[in-house]
């Protein structure tokens, strides 16, 4: 935890830091995990005993306490893999309509399915699925 006060007195309020096709993983003090795949330049503050990360318009904030480790590589989540499967296909636009439409499956992966990373599910998400499986 000192570390992490540190953290903010070297770095200051804010640190902006390039992340394209990378993830923040954080992992908690109580050894819970979360990953957040970044699109475009996430901006990470720590600030109000809040650490913050806001990237095109998401945002998630947790407080300092409950933080014991953030970092950034490379990500395990495969874009427009709604499903989770492994594979991006006919299925996972099928579960991404599902969730516009409020009935999401289960095992649904929204960082997945946000495949334009602008942090809402919409049919862009499902445009950009199906140009992923036209490529492959």
């Amino acid at each position: 935890m000192k570390r992490l006060f540190i953290l903010l007195a070297i770095l200051g309020t804010a640190v902006t830091v390039w992340a394209e096709g990378k993830s923040l993983f954080i992992t908690f003090t109580d050894g819970s995990k979360a990953e957040f795949v970044m699109a475009g330049n996430p901006a990470v503050t720590m600030a109000n005993d809040e650490l913050t990360v806001e990237w095109g318009s998401s945002k998630v904030a947790y407080p300092l306490w409950r933080v014991a480790k953030f970092t950034f590589g490379a990500s395990s989540v495969i874009p427009g893999d709604a499903n989770g499967d492994g594979v991006v296909d006919v299925s996972d636009v099928v579960a991404i309509v599902n969730k516009i439409l409020e009935k999401p499956s289960a095992g649904f992966n929204e960082q997945a399915a946000d495949v334009n990373g602008d942090g809402v599910i919409d049919v862009s998400d499902v445009v950009a699925v199906v140009n992923i499986i036209l490529k492959n």
